[in-house]
C-alpha cells in the first residue's frame, strides 16, 4: 500500500517473522557491510535516515530516491529493527534483494517484522 505524506510517497513492504531467516542467509551470502550498503546507495542518489521510535522500542532506517534520480525519486521505504545495525540491513535486504535496486513496489501481505 502506497502512502503519500508531504509529497513523499511511502511504499510499504512488510516482512514476515520468517523472513528473518532469509535477511541473515542474503547477509552471509553476500558478505554484508554496513558501510558498503550506505556508501552504494548514497552514491546511487538516495538518502538514509535513521531515528528511534520510542514508542514501539526499536530504530527506523529509511532511504528516500532524491528527486529526478531514477523511478523512486520521491518514495520513502522504511524499516524497522532492534538496532540500528538491524534496520539498515533490513533496508539494505528490501533494497538490493526484493527488487534488485530497482523500482520498489508495495507488497501486501507479511506481518510487519521489519
Amino acid at each position: 500500500m502506497k502512502k503519500q505524506f508531504a509529497g513523499t510517497e511511502f511504499i510499504n513492504v512488510r516482512l514476515s517473522a520468517s523472513d528473518q531467516k532469509k535477511v541473515l542467509a542474503w547477509r552471509e551470502s553476500i558478505g554484508y557491510e554496513l558501510v558498503e550498503f550506505v556508501h552504494g546507495v548514497i552514491t546511487d542518489g538516495y538518502k538514509i535516515s535513521i531515528s528511534a521510535d520510542v514508542d514501539r522500542d526499536c530504530v527506523i532506517a529509511s532511504i528516500t530516491g532524491k528527486a529526478g534520480r531514477g523511478a523512486n525519486a520521491g518514495c520513502t521505504m522504511t524499516s524497522r529493527g532492534p538496532d540500528i545495525d538491524t534496520a539498515l540491513l533490513i533496508t539494505a535486504y528490501k533494497h538490493y534483494a526484493l527488487f534488485d535496486g530497482k523500482t520498489w513496489e508495495s507488497e501486501e501481505g507479511g506481518d510487519n517484522w521489519g
